[in-house]
């Protein structure tokens, strides 16, 4: 257990409470406090007022709306190197980074500025598939600093999703960070793109008005769904807003696809022809027909239209309408994806639906090839406008250390994804692959500390570190009054002067030895040793409730004891050592345990080693004699002078 870097020793601990004493904290006289003080492991998430702790730089995908996160704390840099933070959001977000100055929040610049969304996790690619995502320019950190960082994010509607990343070019060689792999590989299928469509032909067009009347696809009997009016010769966009009606209610029920031809308007294309079928300019003299094509984006099973029936309001123009292209099918069916592993063994997924949802493609990889568990992540590649036209996966392997064999699609035996005369093109390739720098696709929990304007309280339990409740352990030096300023002893009686002097005090020593009290005053109090004193120099060491009380730096004790040898048995030893000596005498601790340090040794440089002690005996034994050069059978005490140090 840790209070502000000093090591705080644990006195009792049960499944709630832990009890421990802290460590003297010594500043260097020229210490200046930090602006903030390193916490625990983990990323400080301010969210609605309320500061939660995060285990890594992400917050994945939630479907809140109009909120902003601030999340902030320090990078531990792992090693020395050049480094390249990535930042993929929805909606807006922005990462920054005390570099001048590390651990100082008014140094913050930003490094990236993220003003449109994308994909969760997407590095590479936008929704629209249109631009790279942001990142940083390279930054040269020092390894084991750390820096001061603040991530932003801002949500307005839809989905919202955060994550930062971070490349690491080693300053030389490879990187020695276990998360060294960025190998991307994208797996897709993809049908023909072919389009239902329609032609209207309006053949001697007078710029007077008319409607066309969709009979419903799958209810007959319900009245036919008109148009608004349509002009005779308009324009291609003024044609695709009148019948866009039929068309944003169209009941899609063969449309495999969960969007339905809603919100799907079809896309109009006009053109002009005169008597002899020759296009020409519309406004030509001559131009007798407009034709409007009319393409439904979107593929589907059946048609758009089964029947349309002009409804003439005022124009002599003649109407007709034929179906010129029927679209190509719309994905089905199922496929299967082959793994390998580091040695080129695959192994193959089960059949998997053609619509299948990225979570349960991870599930079948992992099940498939299961050394990939805790090193994929399976995203949609954002390539797709409609799903039912194609599939696009994309494959993150990370923390390996040696790059895999491409991925690949597979038709089932039955069930194929298509059909025998549209079958879909299966595509593949490898975006990335392992290299020597590290890339870390989020920040990870051993990099990050809190930070805090005061200092703080760590725990670890094992290699385990603990977790503040409220992601900070504050706590604040406070001052005493207290004050000892003098000391005198008379035998075993010792009192105490002071200012202040706690009432509540939980023990008093001296000479590391326990002494009782006989009377508590706040400007005195006496006390008897239990033992006598121990040879040193002393002064009192009283601890109370609130920690030890401070002693006068101008006091200095006078209460010097001297150990005293009376007597050391036998006076004969064996110069091969390990014979058992007894010294007997006063100012010897009461134990081992209660000395601070005890050497026994004799003037050639011999020792030994003690192994009981008591206040007026103490018994070692002897190593072999550093002067035994010469092939003796014992050793006189009266050649050597043996050397007693207590405390000092």
């Amino acid at each position: 257990m840790v209070v502000d870097g000093v090591p705080c020793a644990i006195q009792s601990n049960t499944n709630t409470t832990i009890t421990c004493v802290t460590g003297e904290k010594v500043e260097d006289p020229s210490f200046t406090a930090p602006t903030r003080y390193t916490g625990q492991h983990g990323v400080d998430r301010s969210h609605g007022g309320k500061n939660t702790l995060s285990t890594q730089l992400e917050l994945a995908s939630t479907y809140e709306e109009n909120f902003s996160d601030t999340y902030k704390g320090f990078f531990e840099a792992p090693e020395d190197g050049k480094y390249q933070f990535h930042l993929a959001c929805d909606d807006s977000c922005n990462f920054k980074m005390s570099l001048s100055n590390p651990g100082n929040p008014s140094s913050l610049e930003t490094l990236i500025t993220r003003n449109n969304h994308n994909s969760f996790r997407d590095w590479k690619f936008s929704n629209k598939n249109s631009d790279r995502s942001t990142f940083s320019t390279w930054k040269t950190l020092s390894k084991g600093t750390k820096y001061y960082y603040q991530a932003s994010l801002t949500q307005a509607t839809g989905g919202a999703h955060i994550s930062v990343g971070v490349e690491i070019e080693p300053t030389s060689g490879s990187s020695a960070y276990p998360f060294v792999s960025k190998q991307i590989m994208r797996l897709g299928a993809e049908m023909p793109l072919i389009r239902d469509m329609i032609t209207i032909n309006v053949t001697g067009s007078d710029n007077m008005y008319y409607r066309l009347m969709y009979q419903d696809k799958f209810d007959s009997e319900l009245p036919w769904i008109p148009s608004e009016e349509i002009q005779a010769g308009c324009s291609a966009s003024a044609f695709q807003k009148a019948i866009s009606g039929y068309y944003t209610n169209y009941r899609n029920d063969e449309v495999p696809h969960d969007r339905g031809l809603g919100k799907t308007n079809p896309s109009v294309t006009r053109w002009c022809s005169d008597f002899n079928a020759t296009a020409i300019d519309c406004s030509h003299v001559n131009a007798t027909s407009i034709l409007y094509n009319v393409s439904v984006p979107i593929s589907m099973w059946g048609t758009s239209v089964d029947t349309i029936m002009p409804f003439y309001i005022n124009t002599t123009a003649d109407v007709t309408w034929e179906h010129a292209v029927r679209s190509s099918r719309p994905l089905h069916g199922k496929f299967k994806i082959r793994c390998y592993n580091q040695a080129g063994l695959y192994g193959t997924t089960g059949d998997l639906n053609w619509n299948v949802r990225t979570g349960d493609i991870y599930n079948a990889l992992v099940g498939a090839c299961p050394h990939l568990r805790d090193n994929i992540d399976v995203t949609d590649g954002g390539r797709c406008r409609f799903r039912q036209d194609c599939i696009d996966i994309r494959i993150y392997l990370n923390r390996m250390d040696y790059t895999l064999e491409q991925f690949t699609m597979h038709n089932t035996t039955t069930n194929l994804l298509g059909n025998a005369d549209d079958q879909p093109e299966f595509v593949w390739d490898i975006e990335a692959t392992y290299g020597p720098n590290a890339f870390i696709e989020v920040l990870p929990f051993e990099m990050l500390y809190t930070a805090n304007t005061k200092p703080q309280v760590i725990v670890t339990i094992g290699d385990m570190p603990a977790v503040c409740a409220n992601v900070y352990c504050n706590y604040e030096y406070q001052s005493t009054t207290a004050l000892v300023t003098a000391i005198s002893v008379s035998g075993l009686d010792v009192t105490i002067t002071g200012v202040d002097l706690p009432e509540d005090f939980l023990y008093i020593t001296f000479s590391n030895v326990i002494c009782n009290s006989n009377s508590i005053s706040a400007t005195s109090i006496t006390c008897t040793l239990e033992d006598p004193m121990v040879a040193g120099t002393w002064l009192p060491e009283i601890m109370s409730t609130q920690g030890i009380v401070p002693v006068d730096t101008l006091l200095v004790s006078d209460t010097v004891i001297a150990p005293t040898i009376s007597g050391v048995l036998p006076n004969i030893l064996n110069p091969a050592g390990g014979q058992e000596v007894i010294i007997t005498g006063t100012g010897f601790p009461a134990s081992l345990d209660s000395v601070n340090n005890l050497s026994i040794g004799f003037s050639d440089g011999t020792s030994c080693v003690p192994t009981s002690v008591t206040s007026l005996e103490i018994i070692c034994v002897t190593d072999t004699f550093a002067s035994n050069r010469r092939r003796r059978l014992e050793r006189d005490l009266a050649d050597v002078d043996i050397i007693l140090t207590i405390n000092e």
